[in-house]
């Protein structure tokens, strides 16, 4: 019995951490988006932040103006890096959230997302509407 288990917890533990970013990862993906982005028409900010105590970015979403401490509403999202790109995968349980993919072309930031009901793809489905919003970087 006993030989049986190990393999199956050594397994599961692998499978843990499937998932985590590398330091190098994170190197690179904090070097291409750290900072405050802007979408001027819709007076909408990005903010990244790269902690070394999880293996995701975080990302604050808000609109208003480009200091976050001065907004009410700011919301926040998990991203993990999958080359130049961030992923934010689909959600459909009790927060429901498209799959979105954020990159950086020409300077500027790319931030796509499936409609805002297609909560199951977890790609860019380009046979559905896709929300493109383009940001500039205000500051590092």
């Amino acid at each position: 019995m006993k030989i049986y288990i190990l393999p199956i917890v050594i397994i599961f533990l692998i499978c843990q951490h499937v998932n985590a970013q590398s330091k190098v990862e994170i190197a690179h993906a904090k070097k291409l988006y750290a900072g405050i982005w802007v979408n001027k028409k819709a007076k909408r900010y990005l903010a990244f932040y790269f902690d070394k105590e999880v293996d995701y970015i975080t990302i604050n979403d808000w609109t208003g103006n480009s200091d976050p401490s001065n907004n009410e509403n700011i919301d926040a999202y998990k991203a993990s890096i999958r080359g130049d790109k961030l992923i934010m995968a689909a959600k459909n349980g009790d927060h429901h959230a498209p799959y979105c993919e954020i990159e950086i072309t020409d300077r500027k930031l790319v931030y796509r997302c499936n409609s805002g009901l297609n909560f199951k793809d977890n790609f860019i489905n380009k046979t559905q509407m896709v929300n493109n919003v383009v940001f500039e970087r205000v500051r590092k």
